[in-house]
């Protein structure tokens, strides 16, 4: 499309049919996230709304209302935030925008609370993980969805992987990732209810703990292989939870 030269993140279907097909099929995504068909009458807030993909298709499902907040991805990668504005005319929205960290969201919503939160591809880009799910409950009244990164899928006890640089995926923004029971126990803690956490859509065999020779000497990735004695198992996952 001529108004998005740059390309896009998030694929689209737009209201004549055509689709715009991004880096993300989110169109598969969508499904991982087991939504409610109609949403009709629920106020939702979508944080980290990036492309405006989730925000736009809540809006199609008959959502009262929708709040897409977002700021560091927008200040990082201006191309995205043009594209949830050309996005925003072309359904001609109603979507609020709400420029905001997570850090400041309380504030900035002045102490409004979503019937659906949307809490998708943000909790691994936390420096404080357990603070981010504090305040996203803080911004809750009902269901909460939660899609993240998980990291050591076979080991039982709740850890948490720390990825200094840019050991994972090759992006700084990718700062830390719990493994199951770790984020089951923080959402308990953080004051979450009736958690169900769904299998895992993707899952990666290969940790990006050997990728950095130059973080990770190659006696400790020795050593820490040895006491794994596999390599660990990363992946996503969904989980929906209750905030009232």
């Amino acid at each position: 499309m001529d108004e998005l030269p740059h390309g896009t993140y998030h694929s689209f279907r737009l209201p004549d049919g055509r689709e715009i097909r991004g880096q993300a099929d989110t169109f598969e995504r969508l499904k991982a996230l087991h939504l409610p068909e109609d949403l009709s009458g629920l106020d939702v807030l979508d944080i980290g709304s990036h492309e405006g993909f989730y925000s736009f298709e809540c809006e199609r499902r008959g959502a009262k209302s929708v709040v897409a907040a977002d700021k560091i991805t927008w200040e990082m990668f201006p191309e995205h935030r043009t594209t949830f504005d050309t996005m925003h005319g072309i359904f001609d929205s109603d979507v609020e925008v709400v420029v905001s960290s997570v850090e400041d969201l309380v504030e900035s919503l002045d102490g409004k609370q979503s019937d659906l939160t949307l809490f998708l591809g943000v909790l691994y880009h936390a420096p404080d993980p357990f603070e981010y799910l504090r305040i996203v409950k803080q911004v809750s009244k009902g269901l909460v969805v939660i899609e993240t990164v998980v990291d050591f899928l076979d080991v039982d006890l709740p850890v948490l992987a720390y990825y200094p640089g840019d050991t994972y995926n090759g992006d700084t923004t990718n700062v830390t990732a719990p493994n199951i029971p770790a984020l089951r126990a923080m959402m308990e803690d953080a004051g979450f209810h009736d958690i169900e956490i769904f299998e895992p859509h993707e899952k990666h065999r290969i940790h990006q703990l050997h990728a950095n020779a130059a973080v990770y000497p190659r006696s400790l990735v020795s050593k820490l292989r040895s006491r794994l004695l596999k390599p660990t198992i990363s992946g996503r996952v969904v989980v929906h939870a209750r905030a009232d």
